[in-house]
């Protein structure tokens, strides 16, 4: 955790972040957590898969990690987009979501 924490203070990015949780992946949620509709089995063969590509969307997609989780109607992936810990969500005086946090949003949207 102190590393983690330090990272986190460290202002180094997205990037940094992305490395440590794929050395970790116990950090992401769904590793142990009900993430998703359904009861929960756990994640397929225990695995994350960290930026895989994702076809068939118009344009080529690469969420930040892709847990395959299964269910007894359903194999259903679950994908976790991160950014950069130093973005702010609202802006500081009138409270309103940031541009940065809106462009996230809207990606996740899409």
């Amino acid at each position: 955790m102190r590393e983690w924490d330090a990272l986190l203070a460290s202002g180094g990015g997205e990037k940094p972040v992305q490395k440590f949780l794929e050395a970790h992946p116990s950090l992401l949620p769904g590793a142990t957590d009900d993430v998703g509709p359904g009861g929960h089995h756990g994640a397929s063969l225990r695995s994350v898969i960290s930026q895989p590509e994702l076809q068939g969307l118009g344009r080529r997609r690469y969420p930040d990690f892709m847990w395959v989780r299964r269910d007894t109607a359903a194999v259903r992936p679950i994908c976790i987009e991160i950014e950069d810990p130093a973005k702010r969500w609202f802006n500081p005086k009138s409270q309103t979501p940031t541009a940065e946090l809106t462009e996230a949003l809207d990606q996740l949207i899409d």
